[in-house]
């Protein structure tokens, strides 16, 4: 049994420096998404529980970040958007089972 594992971790190691030795370029990171509707969630968890989300934009984080921090700044000083309404985007929608879905993208 211990052979076997051994020719094993042996042929895939080969294999894998075989493939690796041929790659040209790549990028590695967090793919950060929710599962229900793999969209950001961004807003206070619940009413009053003063507990903010802005996450989960599937490494787009550095475009949508100002906008953002506009908006959950303005929430949490202001207890509402003004400049953008981001609501869409709030924890409420898990809650109630509601997807947010975007037309464009498949």
């Amino acid at each position: 049994c211990v052979c076997v594992c051994v020719c094993v971790c042996v042929c895939v190691c080969d294999c894998m420096r075989n493939i690796v030795s041929r790659v040209q370029g790549g990028w590695h990171g967090f793919y950060d998404f929710n599962k229900f509707d793999e969209n950001a969630i961004i807003g206070e968890y619940q009413e009053g529980s003063r507990l903010y989300f802005a996450a989960g934009f599937s490494g787009h984080g550095i475009q949508h970040c100002p906008p953002v921090g506009r908006a959950i700044s303005e929430l949490i000083l202001d207890g509402r958007y003004s400049t953008v309404d981001l609501s869409s985007f709030g924890y409420n929608r898990v809650l109630q089972n509601v997807p947010f879905t975007e037309a464009v993208c498949y």
